[in-house]
C-alpha cells in the first residue's frame, strides 16, 4: 500500500483525536467568551482561564481527548480484532468503557447521558440495532471516522456500516444519515491531493449526491430499527449538503447562520449556532469547515474550534475529514507533542492504516482509559478543593450521580481476578426478575 495513502488513513484518525482535545476544554462556550478569555485558540487550552472557581468542576485536562475519540477507539479496535464490523462485538466494546462506578460515566469523559443509556442498556442485554435513542446528535459521527477507514477501497461498505455503528446510540433517522455522510466525506478525501478552491462546489455536489443514495439505503435496510421518520427526514440531509454547494464559497458567516436556520427546521429545539449538537446543524457545519479550508489543516481546526458550541465533536468531525486529505504529516507537531496519549493512538491509527492488529504495541483499551480518566479526575479534584466546590446536586438524573473520590489505585491484577471470578460465577447468578 502507497504510504501517502497510509499517511492519510493514519491522519483521519489523528486528525480526529486533535480536533476532539482541541475543542474539549471550550466546548459549551460561546465563541465571545472563548475570544473573552483566549483572543483565539490556537493550541491546547487550560479551560480555568474562563472558569470561575465555582464552575471549576467542569475542568478538563489540556490536550486529553473526550468521548467522541474514546468511542472511535473502541470501533478501532472491534474493526481490526474481528476483521470488519461485527455489530454486536463493536457495539459491546463501545458500551465497556461505560462499566465502573468510579467515575460518573465509567471510563467515558464528557459522555452525554444519551450515550450512557444506550451504553447501559447494552450491558443489561439489549440488541445492538435497538440500544439507540430517538436522538438527532452528532455523537455517531463524530466517532465513525475508523470505519470509513477500513471499509475505503469498498464504497459499497462504507455507508452501510457506518449506518449500523450509528444505532448502536441513535434510531433517529438523520443522527443515522449523519454518520454515513461524514463517513462517505473521509472515504472521498482519502483518494484526494488536495481539493482546489474551484473544485469545492463540485467535491460537496458529489457528497449530496452519495448521501442521497445512502438515505435511500438507510430507510430500505434500517428503517424497521429506527424510530418514526417522515418523507423530510429521508432526503434533509442530502438536500442540505445541495444546498451547501451553492454557498460553500460565500461569505462564512452567512454560510454558517444559513447553516444553523435550516437545521432549525427539523430539530426540536431552536438552533443559533451551527456549532449545536445536532446533526443537521454540526456535521453540516464541520462539512463546510473542512472543505472551505481544504487548503489547510490547521485552519479548518481553529475555526472549528473558536466556534463554540460542541466544539469538540465539531472538532473531532473536521479533524478527521481534513487529515485524510492532508495527512498525518500535516497536523502541526505543536498540537501533537500535547496530545495526550500521543503514542497509543498513534500506534492505533497506523494499525488501522495498514489493517493490522499490532498486539505487542497496543494496550488494552479499558486499562488505558482508565489511567488517563483517574488522572484527570484527580486533578480536577485537587482544584475543587483548592477553591471550597463540591459536584453540583444533579436530581434530574440519579442513575448519573456524581463520582465519589476514592484514594484506592487500579491494581489491574486484582481487576483481572475479579473479572475472571464474575465470569466463573455468571451461569450460577439468579435470573433477573
Amino acid at each position: 500500500m502507497a504510504a501517502d495513502i497510509i499517511d492519510a488513513k493514519t491522519g483521519a484518525v489523528m486528525g480526529l483525536a486533535a480536533g476532539d482535545a482541541l475543542g474539549a476544554p471550550v466546548e459549551g462556550s460561546r465563541p465571545g467568551a472563548i475570544k473573552s478569555a483566549f483572543r483565539r485558540v490556537c493550541d491546547f487550552v487550560d479551560p480555568a482561564d474562563m472558569l470561575a472557581d465555582e464552575k471549576i468542576y467542569k475542568w478538563r485536562k489540556p490536550g486529553l481527548y473526550t468521548d467522541e475519540t474514546q468511542q472511535a477507539l473502541a470501533l478501532l479496535d472491534s474493526l481490526l480484532l474481528d476483521k470488519g464490523l461485527n455489530p454486536e462485538k463493536a457495539a459491546a466494546r463501545l458500551a465497556d468503557l461505560s462499566r465502573g462506578a468510579e467515575f460518573r460515566h465509567g471510563v467515558y469523559r464528557g459522555a452525554s447521558g444519551a450515550l450512557m443509556k444506550s451504553a447501559t442498556a447494552l450491558r443489561q442485554g439489549a440488541d445492538w440495532s435497538l440500544s439507540g435513542l430517538d436522538t438527532d446528535s452528532n455523537g455517531a459521527a463524530a466517532r465513525v471516522a475508523p470505519v470509513a477507514v477500513y471499509f475505503h477501497g469498498n464504497p459499497g461498505a462504507v455507508a452501510d456500516n457506518a449506518a449500523k455503528s450509528a444505532l448502536f446510540t441513535h434510531r433517529n433517522f438523520v443522527g443515522v444519515a449523519a454518520a454515513a455522510a461524514v463517513a462517505r466525506a473521509v472515504s472521498l478525501l482519502l483518494d484526494m491531493d488536495e481539493l482546489e478552491p474551484r473544485d469545492r462546489p463540485a467535491f460537496v455536489s458529489q457528497l449530496a449526491a452519495l448521501c442521497a443514495e445512502d438515505e435511500e439505503m438507510i430507510a430500505d435496510r434500517h428503517g424497521a430499527h429506527l424510530f418514526d421518520f417522515d418523507a423530510e427526514a429521508r432526503t434533509f440531509l442530502s438536500s442540505t449538503l445541495y444546498g451547501l454547494a451553492e454557498r460553500v464559497d460565500g461569505p462564512p458567516a452567512e454560510t454558517a447562520d444559513w447553516i444553523a436556520a435550516n437545521a432549525s427546521r427539523r430539530s426540536r429545539v431552536s438552533i443559533s449556532r451551527p456549532s449545536a449538537p445536532a446533526a443537521a446543524a454540526s456535521v453540516v457545519f464541520a462539512v463546510f469547515l473542512a472543505v472551505r479550508h481544504s487548503d489547510s489543516f490547521e485552519d479548518a481546526l481553529v475555526e472549528a474550534v473558536n466556534a463554540g458550541g460542541d466544539s469538540d465533536a465539531v472538532g473531532a468531525m473536521t479533524g478527521a475529514m481534513s487529515g485524510a486529505l492532508h495527512g498525518f504529516s500535516s497536523i502541526p507537531e505543536r498540537w501533537l507533542k500535547g496530545l495526550a496519549n500521543r503514542k497509543q493512538l498513534t500506534a492505533r491509527a497506523q494499525a488501522l492504516a495498514s489493517g493490522k492488529w499490532m498486539k505487542s504495541k497496543l494496550e488494552d483499551l479499558y486499562e488505558l482509559e482508565y489511567g488517563l480518566t483517574r488522572r484527570e479526575h484527580e486533578e480536577r479534584l485537587a482544584r475543587m478543593r483548592k477553591a471550597g466546590v463540591e459536584f453540583p446536586d444533579n436530581k434530574s438524573a440519579p442513575a448519573f450521580s456524581e463520582p465519589t473520590p476514592t484514594d484506592e489505585k487500579f491494581d489491574r491484577k486484582k481487576f483481572r481476578r475479579e473479572q475472571s471470578r464474575l465470569k466463573r460465577w455468571a451461569p450460577f447468578a439468579p435470573a433477573d426478575e
